[in-house]
């Protein structure tokens, strides 16, 4: 079955990625860029490269500096959350892709976090394809119990991009916050900002939010 194929058959609209705040802006400008071509004073301090931006984490395990990151239906919430206790005075948000992207892009998909130690250090184009893909949905003995269709069987599954993904892709950006849904709304006219200030949603843990009757994205 054809990667689009799987995504019309298990409803996959829209793709996530989560972010520090300061990084929005630019996005909403240029465009999801890999890390190793945002500059960064600390981590990547060349001047040649004329966007820069802040990093979530120091040390990027899986070593794919050239690759963004992003989760099918649902972040990485395991990793949302730490790295928001990690970093408690920091605000995030999360932007909504257009899953078409992944018929468009240079992707690898991972059916865990790509820093696993696991598949770590396997060839990049075992991950690669619509057999990689669809095994981000597996059944494992009970692991799919409140998941939806379109949710990978591991919270941490990775899709990995290793182009630029432009703004054309991003179909909204979402916040735990009304005060940031405000400002920006009056800000960027031709975007979509929505708020889940005290609602279930991206910000929880999946499986609780699935079991709360969160369907989105």
């Amino acid at each position: 079955m054809s990667i689009e194929n799987i995504l019309r058959e298990r409803q996959i609209q829209y793709l996530c990625h989560f972010t520090r705040l300061e990084n929005l802006e630019s996005i909403l400008t240029h465009g999801l860029i890999p890390r190793s071509d945002l500059y960064n004073p600390e981590f990547n301090p060349n001047r040649n490269l004329r966007v820069s931006g802040l990093f979530n984490d120091t040390v990027r395990a899986d070593e794919k500096i050239n690759a963004i990151c992003l989760s099918i239906a649902f972040p990485n919430s395991k990793m949302f959350y730490k790295l928001r206790r990690e970093q408690e005075n920091s605000q995030w948000v999360v932007i909504v892709l257009h899953s078409s992207l992944l018929l468009s892009k240079n992707c690898a998909f991972y059916p865990t976090n790509a820093a696993n130690n696991n598949v770590r250090h396997s060839d990049i184009s075992n991950f690669q394809g619509e057999r990689a893909f669809n095994i981000l949905f597996d059944d494992i003995g009970d692991e799919r119990q409140f998941l939806l269709p379109k949710d990978p069987t591991d919270v941490q599954a990775e899709v990995l991009v290793f182009d630029n993904i432009e703004t054309n892709y991003i179909a909204c950006c979402v916040f735990n916050s009304n005060d940031l849904r405000d400002n920006f709304l009056a800000r960027y006219t031709n975007y979509q900002f929505y708020s889940l200030q005290n609602q279930w949603g991206l910000f929880d843990d999946r499986l609780r939010a699935r079991q709360h009757n969160f369907i989105g994205c």
